[in-house]
């Protein structure tokens, strides 16, 4: 395509698409950039949260902490179908892992 053939309008209107499509580009890379962050966040600082990141087949309905020593966190986790279950946190690498699960007798 050689520009000297398009006229004044098409170039205009190539020119505001070319833009438009840029900025649409550059905003959706930042907003899953921020997206990443923000999870990474949730991840590492706070552990509550990663809790309900980590079981995302549950439905959570409450979250207690049980008991917190350092690199670990023991959680009693609230479900609506599956009752309740008790969770233990580890941090591994800075970022939280669930290394035990256990489904809690309802007596």
């Amino acid at each position: 395509m050689d520009i000297r053939h398009l006229s004044g309008g098409r170039y205009r209107e190539a020119s505001i698409w070319m833009i438009l499509a840029a900025a649409a580009i550059i905003i959706t890379f930042a907003l899953l950039a921020r997206a990443s962050l923000n999870l990474h966040a949730a991840l590492t600082e706070k552990p509550d949260l990663a809790v309900m990141l980590l079981l995302p087949e549950e439905d959570i309905t409450n979250v207690t902490l049980l008991r917190e020593q350092g690199n670990e966190r023991s959680y009693l986790v609230e479900t609506k179908d599956k009752g309740i279950k008790f969770v233990k946190l580890q941090k591994v690498a800075g970022e939280w892992k669930i290394v035990e699960v256990e489904k809690m007798r309802e007596d």
